[in-house]
């Protein structure tokens, strides 16, 4: 099987792939975000690509029904449908690229009792040699703070420091259910992360655990949109080629957004991750082939906390993730961090409410009960399988007035046509 060279303008990129390869394989695999609003089943029409030199596979059927005769003439095609058969150069129009979209961040505050599920303590420690530092720092809590540890994370143990003087070495621990899960100088408070993990987008919010303030927060475009627009295509994808890339992009991602959102991640203690049932699964790298059948039943519906680094997630090196509980098939810990967020759970009221996004659910609270539904809005938001319409890119519309003289105006992102 022959080995090819694909290059891609204007970027001027280049890789290296196998006969057979699908253009759209190699676009990824240059680093390259390309438009799959349909997971890559060439029912989109939105991976529009230009053969400048070199040919690929015969046009398919898919290819035929949405390019015109002579658009193929001309050397379009659809990076999905066609496969390298030797050397290429490839043209990658601005529109079948994904583009950074506009991240609106809520920042209403919500007054909730500070309560994490670390404990903070400092300690002294003891500078005589005839102990090991786990027995040091153990006998620290449980004779100063009266703090029983029955484990410390190993690599939290690392962060302990050389006791060099005569007096000991002072230091913060952080403690999750008598684990120490963190060890830092005095004075490094504790900061906690939550993330909404949406299908079109990523929320991040950093929280110091001492006084509740929201210190910074960052959103951006879900890296798994190359693998299509919404979680149907996801799950194909994952069906058809790999889960584990779709976890991967999506754990780079948040740790991308981590180092924007913290310099000094040691100080990451505890992080909250909230995502419907199919990102939740995806992340976890839990089997998703019934979430796209009825009655769509997920893996678990139970909350979960699980070690950081275990899932690739940049923190301090003990802390967990804690994941909220799904409650069915499209209904996940997203809805579930909705209700709480409002209080929803907690009137005598009868309220309606509304999460509205690439999937949208709805709670109905009546009576003292809950009742939850959910719907597909991605293609009527988002431009997906439309003709008119686009995402919150540059040029979308995201103002319009009609003033009194009957005179409309508007505002574009970016003030581009």
């Amino acid at each position: 099987m022959g080995l090819y060279q694909v290059h891609f303008q204007p970027m001027g990129l280049k890789c290296r792939c196998t006969e057979g390869t699908l253009l759209s394989d190699a676009v990824h695999r240059a680093g390259i975000n390309l438009v799959s609003v349909c997971g890559n089943k060439g029912l989109c029409g939105k991976c529009r690509v230009k053969l400048m030199e070199g040919n690929g596979s015969p046009p398919t059927l898919e290819e035929k029904e949405l390019l015109s005769e002579d658009e193929i003439t001309r050397g379009y095609r659809l990076a999905c449908q066609t496969r390298i058969s030797g050397e290429v150069k490839v043209f990658l129009p601005q529109t079948s690229l994904i583009e950074d979209s506009r991240i609106h961040l809520e920042d209403t505050p919500i007054e909730v009792p500070i309560d994490p599920p670390t404990e903070e303590y400092e300690v002294l420690l003891s500078p005589t040699t005839s102990l090991t530092n786990k027995d040091k720092i153990t006998h620290a809590l449980h004779t100063t703070q009266n703090k029983h540890i029955t484990k410390i994370d190993t690599f939290a143990l690392d962060q302990l420091p050389p006791v060099e003087n005569e007096t000991g070495e002072k230091v913060r621990v952080s403690v999750r259910e008598k684990e120490i899960i963190s060890i830092r100088p005095p004075g490094k408070s504790p900061l906690g992360l939550a993330f909404d993990l949406g299908t079109t987008k990523i929320a991040g919010y950093l929280i110091d655990l001492e006084t509740g303030e929201t210190v910074a927060a960052e959103g951006m475009a879900n890296p798994q949109r190359t693998s299509g627009d919404d979680v149907i295509s996801r799950i194909s994808y994952a069906l058809e080629k790999s889960g584990t890339v779709l976890q991967e992009v999506v754990v780079k991602g948040l740790n991308g957004l981590i180092r924007k959102l913290c310099a000094e991640t040691d100080r990451i203690v505890e992080i909250t991750l909230a995502g419907n049932t199919v990102m939740h699964h995806l992340f976890l790298q839990l089997p998703v082939r019934q979430l796209g059948l009825a009655p769509y039943r997920p893996s678990t519906v139970e909350a979960l906390d699980i070690k950081a680094r275990n899932l690739g997630v940049t923190s301090a090196p003990g802390a967990y993730v804690h994941v909220l509980p799904n409650v069915g098939g499209f209904i996940g810990g997203d809805h579930v961090a909705m209700i709480l967020a409002t209080g929803i759970h907690a009137t005598d009221r009868t309220v309606l409410g509304l999460d509205i996004g690439t999937n949208t659910e709805l709670v109905l609270a009546h009576g003292g009960k809950l009742t939850s539904t959910s719907c597909a809005s991605g293609p009527a938001f988002e431009g997906g399988h439309i003709t008119h319409g686009m995402d919150a890119k540059p040029g979308a519309i995201e103002m319009l007035k009609i003033n009194n003289t009957d005179r409309v105006e508007f505002q574009t992102i970016d003030n581009l046509p």
